[in-house]
């Protein structure tokens, strides 16, 4: 057929087997020429097993290499934000066993709970992202927003309240719900909400909206916060990154919030993005696939 289409053959591949019932990969090519007045075909069929076995190995060596590089990234990134918060840790420790200012031992351990609690959402984090690696596809089911979103709202009451921040939800009058698994969704309604509350000054506002496109509910998260430099959004959803404002003006981030965000949003065949402008405020805005 594909000869007829064409009137020639050009790197077909096919398996044979050989006499040894050996099975072999075969590169054929053929075309049809005249020969002293007769119609005939011309075919070369080449043995190219050992080649692609070269071309099978090499590419498993480099995405060994690969996988040792990231590796090694991720080891050097876990140090590094582990490391931090340890060393907060021991030398706030240190000074409050050479104190008995009462005061400053309450400073002291202030510090300690905020750097234990770092610690112990970075760790969350890691074994988050990581599950979600591994894990088998999620068994999808309709869930509506909607809940989601009320509760949420007052579960970090006492963050926005703490901030004198105005959290202000409009959503969907349908409540039309999507196709996802309830609890990883929870997780990146909270993530990308915390996110807004960190990055937006006292006084400011957080806006979560929901509405149907088409046949998808998109989900709009919007803050009056600081905003990200147009040259940080390509890199805000990778792993670890964190915006040299975010740094600036807040130093307790993990970097993989907004990866697990993108990730969980990926298993469930949905999009996110993000608009923003420096000093004002930025939108990430979630597209998630409608129940049938």
């Amino acid at each position: 057929n594909r000869f007829n289409e064409k009137g020639y053959l050009s790197d077909l591949e096919f398996v044979a087997g050989g006499k040894d019932g050996r099975k072999i990969l075969i590169l054929m090519q053929a075309e049809q020429i005249e020969l002293g007045g007769e119609t005939c075909f011309l075919t070369m069929l080449q043995d190219i097993s050992g080649r692609k076995e070269a071309e099978k190995q090499a590419l498993e060596l480099a995405l060994q290499k690969e996988r040792v590089a990231l590796l090694t990234e991720f080891m050097g990134n876990v140090s590094h934000d582990i490391k931090t918060p340890l060393t907060a840790i021991n030398t706030s420790l240190y000074l409050l066993e050479r104190t008995d200012d009462a005061d400053k031992q309450r400073e002291k351990l202030d510090a300690i709970r905020t750097q234990t609690r770092l610690l112990e959402k970075f760790i969350q984090d890691i074994l988050t992202i990581s599950r979600l690696d591994y894990a088998p596809a999620l068994a999808l089911k309709p869930v509506a927003l909607r809940g989601l979103l009320q509760d949420i709202q007052i579960r970090l009451r006492p963050s926005i309240e703490k901030k004198n921040l105005s959290l202000e939800l409009q959503l969907d009058s349908s409540d039309t719900p999507v196709l996802g698994d309830e609890g990883e969704l929870d997780r990146v309604l909270v993530n990308l909400v915390e996110n807004a509350i960190t990055y937006t000054p006292a006084g400011g506002t957080v806006t979560v909206r929901t509405f149907v496109a088409e046949r998808d509910m998109v989900l709009e998260v919007t803050d009056t916060g600081i905003g990200i430099a147009p040259a940080d959004i390509p890199s805000i959803f990778s792993r670890f990154y964190r915006a040299e404002a975010a740094r600036s003006a807040h130093d307790a981030g993990t970097g993989l919030g907004l990866a697990i965000v993108q990730k969980i949003v990926s298993m469930h065949n949905g999009s996110v993005e993000v608009d923003s402008i420096i000093g004002q405020g930025s939108t990430f805005r979630v597209r998630l696939p409608l129940a049938p």
